[in-house]
């Protein structure tokens, strides 16, 4: 049995040298990639580049490897002042009330205990909102958003 084959049909997506293009099954690339490029769609093929980080993500590209990691705090001094965005703390603040979404200065109160509150001790960093309040107690629960 003999079995027709239509190679000119076949002929602009088949390549002997070069790229194999996106028609072909290829990335249209010839470029070797560095530690941690991938391949990513561009609207009209490939590019090569990398996972970029954002806020809280670490991005580490290795030989063949990218890793992606969460900043996550799993410190235990009573006395940190920094903490990855998208904590959440209580702080108590008397009489003061605070719109959703506010921002303000956090001060850490006591290097002993866990005490947060809007005026004295030591300003933790970052940007707080406001999340939620409880009655008319003075306790706001905050966020860090950047």
């Amino acid at each position: 049995m003999t079995i027709p084959r239509n190679l000119s049909a076949l002929a602009p997506n088949v390549s002997t040298a070069g790229a194999v293009n996106v028609a072909g099954g290829g990335t249209g690339l010839t470029a070797t990639p560095s530690n941690g490029q991938i391949p990513i769609g561009n609207g009209s093929g490939y590019a090569l580049a990398a996972i970029s980080a954002g806020n809280g993500i670490a991005v580490t590209n290795g030989a063949g490897t990218v890793s992606i990691a969460q900043d996550i705090y799993t410190g235990t001094s009573a006395g940190n002042t920094s903490f990855p965005i998208g904590t959440v703390i209580l702080a108590y603040g008397g009489c003061i009330t605070y719109n959703r979404a506010s921002t303000t200065t956090i001060f850490h109160s006591s290097a002993g205990n866990a005490d947060f509150g809007y005026s004295a001790g030591v300003a933790i960093t970052g940007t707080w909102r406001a999340r939620g309040s409880y009655n008319s107690s003075g306790l706001t629960l905050w966020q860090r958003t950047a």
